[in-house]
């Protein structure tokens, strides 16, 4: 969620699905690691867990040296200044207001859109077939049994 708000607009979608296969591509790594080849045995499974456990503390350590998203300052919470401080930190640039701009677009669409009720998005013809798919999508993730694998 966080790499979404803060990359631009052009990058958002490639950004968010590599952080996607990041995953996969972990779960691929911990899986063959944990083969009996390598970490996978008895004597071997303390190193195994530290080393899935050392990323995620790397992470959190890192994690309160993350500035706030800019979108979310200036989109939901309003705050002008903040975002553009968060941009400047986050861009190094000192003239943000191309950025600040594009936002300020964003945020006029998000609210001259029409909110969709959970009903709407089932009978209405435009997201019948995003909805499907995703249905489609969850129910063999879930059936198959992958979830269970990984």
């Amino acid at each position: 969620m966080y790499v979404g708000e803060i990359s631009p607009t052009h990058l958002r979608g490639a950004l968010g699905t590599l952080h996607q296969l990041s995953l996969v591509i972990g779960i691929l790594v911990a899986q063959v690691l944990g083969l009996d080849l390598f970490l996978g045995t008895k004597t071997r499974w303390p190193a195994l867990f530290w080393v899935t456990l050392i990323p995620a503390a790397l992470q959190s350590v890192l994690l309160p040296f993350c500035p706030e998203s800019p979108r979310f300052l200036y989109i939901v919470c309003e705050q002008e200044g903040q975002a553009r401080i968060s941009l400047r930190r986050l861009t190094g640039l000192l003239d943000v207001s191309e950025e600040l701009s594009e936002m300020k677009e964003e945020k006029r669409q998000m609210d001259t859109q029409q909110k969709v009720s959970i009903l709407q998005i089932f009978r209405s013809r435009t997201y019948r077939q995003p909805i499907i798919v995703a249905i489609i999508l969850q129910l063999s993730q879930q059936l198959s049994g992958i979830n269970a694998v990984s």
